[in-house]
């Protein structure tokens, strides 16, 4: 599963709108073998909310960071 630090911010939210408690969450998530967390750096996510997102899911948390100096190149072209 690929997710931003937004989606794993709003995930308990929306699992609690859902009514899912831990089992659940577990069960409808549990066919993935790991989440990449893909983090351009705008937002970061803590250290505790990594680890309560882990702790909510047990799915290993891969941080993949994903620089955006090229968006910025084309949006500075863009401008000119």
């Amino acid at each position: 599963m690929i997710m931003t630090p937004g989606w794993i911010r709003a995930w308990p939210r929306i699992m609690k709108s859902m009514g899912w408690d831990e089992v659940d969450v577990r069960i409808n998530l549990g066919r993935y073998d790991r989440i990449l967390l893909l983090d351009p750096g705008i937002d970061t996510l803590t250290e505790d909310e990594i680890l309560m997102f882990f702790d909510l899911t047990q799915i290993p948390i891969e941080i993949e960071h994903l620089p955006l100096d090229h968006f910025k190149c084309i949006l500075d072209e863009f401008l000119r």
